[in-house]
């Protein structure tokens, strides 16, 4: 069928003066299936970047959806589906770890996810900067008990973790 609709001049009644006409009418022809392809699938989501961050792809998808009304009519609904999502997570960690489906935690753990940017975004605050904040922020922490580890003459590998969360409760008091 493709190859028909792109070669009118072999397989229907076009008239072509050479090559160049017949590279010309192929070009007019792809873009005119583009155009139609684009038209078949536009969305409103078309626009979002898939090579966005996933934390920010899902932000801006939820953004999208929010301004024609998909959207949760306040706060507490969104808090509703966090926990909800959360729930449906601990279903899938309460059976025998044996019979964990990595598939199923993977989708209920990114729905968890996803819900948690709708509600950032309810609060206008961007998810990216909050978990670039909290990231930054425990880096600092264990930095810190690496660095107290260090002055004892040890490493986090030779510390017990009860040693360590002494420590992170130490670099929490300091901030």
């Amino acid at each position: 069928e493709k190859l028909i609709r792109r070669h009118p001049h072999v397989f229907a009644d076009t008239q072509v003066s050479g090559s160049d006409e017949v590279l010309k009418n192929w070009e007019r022809i792809k873009q005119e299936e583009k155009k139609a392809k684009s038209q078949e699938k536009a969305s409103l989501l078309s626009g979002v970047p898939t090579a966005l961050p996933a934390l920010l792809r899902a932000y801006r998808v939820g953004q999208k959806v929010a301004r024609v009304g998909f959207e949760f009519p306040n706060l507490q609904e969104a808090m509703k589906k966090v926990a909800e999502e959360w729930e449906e997570v601990q279903q899938e960690l309460d059976k025998d770890p044996d019979a964990i489906d990595s598939e199923a935690l993977t989708h209920e753990l990114g729905d968890l996810l996803f819900s948690i940017v709708n509600v950032t975004r309810q609060l206008k605050l961007n998810p990216e900067t909050a978990l670039q904040t909290t990231t930054r922020r425990f880096q600092e922490r264990f930095e810190f008990i690496e660095t107290e580890l260090k002055k004892t003459g040890r490493t986090t590998q030779e510390a017990t973790l009860e040693e360590m969360d002494a420590l992170w409760e130490q670099a929490k008091q300091q901030e």
